[in-house]
């Protein structure tokens, strides 16, 4: 037996034993975020939409956690001021969807 040899078997003994090779190919890739956007009159009905929207998109999801509300106004072209326009992200550490039939 060739010294190359021995060497590979050593080292598929030693993964064998240890269990490292195995450990390896089990470890499980964390899913990504998923982030819904949202909008609405007020900072509370635009975060609700983006909450909605996650609920709606995920069969099964984590901890849902929204971000700040952004307001801005909205005018008419006198430049008069006629109401405003919230958006809001939320986001969930993971979201599960039904497969596609």
């Amino acid at each position: 037996m060739s010294v190359r040899s021995r060497l590979l078997l050593v080292v598929a003994l030693f993964a064998l034993l240890t269990g490292s090779a195995v450990h390896a190919q089990l470890t499980p890739i964390p899913p990504p975020p998923y982030s819904a956007g949202g909008v609405g009159e007020t900072a509370a009905e635009a975060c609700d939409a983006a909450t909605q929207a996650v609920v709606a998109h995920c069969f099964l999801h984590g901890p849902i956690s929204v971000g700040p509300a952004i307001c801005r106004p909205i005018f008419d072209p006198n430049l008069e001021i006629i109401g405003r326009i919230c958006t809001c992200t939320a986001t969930t550490s993971f979201c599960r969807t039904f497969p596609h039939l």
